[in-house]
């Protein structure tokens, strides 16, 4: 919901109303942007289910009635470091369908909370390993991009393949955001102010569990 003061639209400041209405819409975006993050942190709570019938991310995923019926782990906890990383992306990259073959996915993301920012940069962008004297080439510089996100525990860490076709969490927006009612209230302050009511619904779903795997919890 956004307003604007009824002295505004006498003073015919609706440049103020066209941006309350433009921040409107971009609420909407970060609502969703929310939700999908605070769902992918919460993946390995009990309930969060993904297709399978397993926790999203959990050690013995197996697609019920397929072929390969090998329990596959997307559920690790590592602290974040270079080491523990390569040991996620390793595991990551071993995943397999429900044939038995490789995904061979790439996995370009790495998504964690404000405290380990300076980390996840020395993974990803720094050209040499940060964490030992040798200073040895670092081969995932520039091949993963960190993603700070503030709705991640404070010692979260997930690697995800952001570029697939498939996604590890699906966005069903089952109505776009539409200016539904508004109405005047002179008892407001400012000389009574107009309210604009908008409204939307979406939902958000896991998808696929190989699309992510968590370093820790």
């Amino acid at each position: 919901m956004v307003w604007i003061s009824y002295n505004a639209v006498k003073d015919d400041q609706t440049g103020s109303l066209e941006r309350k209405v433009r921040g409107a819409g971009n609420n909407f975006q970060r609502a969703i942007n929310q939700r999908v993050f605070t769902k992918l942190n919460d993946g390995d709570v009990t309930g969060s289910l993904a297709y399978d019938g397993q926790e999203f991310f959990d050690s013995d995923h197996i697609d019920k009635g397929a072929a390969y019926q090998t329990a596959q782990d997307n559920e690790y906890a590592l602290a974040l470091s270079l080491d523990n990383f390569e040991t996620v992306m390793v595991a990551a990259q071993s995943f397999r369908d429900d044939q038995g073959e490789l995904c061979n996915y790439t996995y370009d993301t790495l998504v964690v909370p404000p405290a380990l920012a300076r980390t996840a940069h020395g993974i990803c962008i720094t050209d040499t390993a940060y964490d030992t004297a040798n200073r040895e080439d670092n081969p995932y510089a520039g091949a993963v991009t960190p993603l700070v996100n503030g709705q991640l525990d404070s010692t979260a860490w997930i690697l995800t393949a952001s570029g697939e076709e498939t996604k590890p969490l699906i966005v069903a927006m089952r109505e776009e955001p539409v200016l539904q009612e508004y109405w005047f209230d002179p008892l407001a302050n400012d000389g009574g102010r107009y309210y604009f009511k908008f409204y939307a619904r979406y939902e958000c779903h896991y998808a696929d569990w190989r699309m992510a795997i968590l370093g820790n919890t």
